[in-house]
């Protein structure tokens, strides 16, 4: 069966197609999605299979390949019986070691459905790894198939039912016309009327193709200040991180208009079960004024994401045809900055290795991925890695907590009293003996002493402007 392809598998297909063999042997992974499942106890591998086989009998977006013929891009959706499950399901050594090495295999649009699932037998249980691409899956999917694929496992008749499918989605998000969008485009004309990048300095020189190359910080944070800060204040945890975030991007670059982008999900009642993706990129643009205190920006911040929710239906894609920005191929559509929070305080079990976290998600210049657990929330900051130094990411990382922890501690404080050096980042400053503890050496001081030791490796410029550190 042939469908139209949705807004989003359009552009994903694209990117494979002008990106294939130009800039990524193969093709671009930075899409790839990879997701690990643990099954407590050692499985048959013909129930492994039977129950592989009907995951993808159930949601035919799982065995949709992306094709073109003439001008039309398409979905291909196979029946399951062409299907050979043998080259989707592989029984795999050392999963969780060759991990990253497995999700970097490009898949080929031309030929290729857009799932591989490996498995390994350990003691006393199963692992179970899934790499599927972005043009077939959300975040959402990915609860939905471990969901699904335990109850096949354990023979959970309900696993069965079929429902609505993807394809549905995607006819009637094609069948949307010019008079149906209107009242959205209308908003995010004037909402992203003279839209601005955010300019934020590369440690290394930004090429003129985007190219990149993934890596990632991580933190965590005991989450029981925030949670009771944010139940006083009857503010969302999500909107908390988000202001924290992008109060340290107004802090670092001195702008106020603050533009990032995150997933929002349109399933309704109706599409809650179904695999595929549904989330739209939505793009959050806040003006934050150093002026105001911490809680009266974090309420800026609050407010512009429930208005950008209002709004959150019109395609991503679609919307940059219409805005049509000015083409700069060093950098992504609209923004450069991604924001994504996600609870997990329901969740199955998910084996989480550190190395594939986080990652399929696109070529953004920081993602930002908040996990909340009953406990704790989880920080990990993806960033292009031929762009930025590990140290410069730890030190915007380091700053979105310490701008957390002012909120909390001292919301009528206002962002711009807040350092932009750690007492950590300070000290290492400070190695040198004679500066240790002096307070009424500035960083301008600092600076020059590190000049005079490293000469020939220094090719830097300094604008001075007063900042608190």
């Amino acid at each position: 069966m042939r469908v139209l392809n949705s807004y989003h598998q359009q552009r994903l297909w694209f990117i494979d197609y002008f990106e294939k063999n130009d800039l990524y042997v193969g093709g671009p992974v930075y899409h790839n999605i990879p997701f690990f499942l643990k099954i407590d106890k050692k499985l048959d591998s013909n129930l492994l299979k039977n129950a592989f086989l009907k995951l993808i009998e159930n949601n035919s977006i799982l065995r949709t390949r992306l094709c073109k013929e003439g001008g039309d891009i398409f979905q291909e959706i196979s029946e399951p019986i062409h299907l050979n499950i043998d080259t989707l399901l592989v029984q795999k050594e050392n999963l969780v070691e060759n991990a990253e090495e497995l999700r970097r295999i490009p898949f080929d649009f031309d030929t290729d459905y857009l799932i591989k699932c490996y498995y390994e037998h350990k003691q006393g249980h199963t692992l179970v790894y899934f790499i599927i691409h972005h043009a077939i899956i959300d975040r959402q999917s990915i609860k939905l198939i471990e969901n699904q694929f335990l109850a096949l496992i354990n023979n959970i008749e309900s696993a069965d039912e079929k429902g609505i499918q993807f394809h549905n989605f995607s006819n009637w998000q094609n069948a949307l016309t010019d008079e149906d969008l209107e009242p959205l485009l209308f908003h995010w004309r004037s909402k992203l009327k003279d839209l601005q990048v955010l300019y934020f300095s590369t440690d290394n020189e930004r090429e003129q193709v985007h190219i990149y190359k993934a890596n990632k910080v991580n933190t965590t944070i005991v989450a029981d200040k925030i949670k009771s800060f944010c139940l006083t204040k009857n503010m969302s945890a999500r909107s908390l991180f988000l202001a924290a975030y992008k109060m340290a991007f107004v802090r670092l670059t001195g702008l106020s208009d603050i533009v990032m982008g995150t997933w929002m999900d349109l399933r309704g009642e109706e599409l809650q079960n179904v695999v595929g993706p549904i989330e739209n990129l939505v793009v959050l643009r806040s003006f934050l004024d150093q002026q105001k205190t911490l809680l009266e920006l974090c309420t800026v911040v609050d407010e512009e994401w429930h208005e950008a929710e209002n709004f959150k239906s019109m395609p991503f894609d679609k919307l940059v045809l219409e805005l049509n920005p000015k083409k700069d191929m060093s950098r992504t559509a609209l923004f450069d900055i991604l924001y994504v929070y996600e609870s997990k305080i329901e969740e199955t079990k998910r084996v989480e290795d550190s190395a594939i976290s986080n990652q399929g998600w696109g070529k953004y210049d920081f993602n930002l991925l908040v996990t909340e657990e009953a406990d704790k929330f989880d920080l990990a900051l993806t960033y292009n890695d031929l762009y930025f130094n590990q140290d410069t990411v730890h030190s915007l990382l380091d700053l979105v907590t310490r701008i957390l922890e002012s909120i909390i501690e001292s919301e009528a404080s206002y962002l711009k009293d807040i350092s932009l050096v750690s007492a950590k980042e300070y000290n290492r400053l400070c190695k040198n003996q004679k500066f240790e503890n002096d307070a009424s050496v500035s960083i301008v001081e600092l600076f020059g002493e590190q000049v005079k030791k490293h000469k020939k490796k220094t090719r830097s410029y300094l604008v001075v402007r007063k900042i608190k550190i």
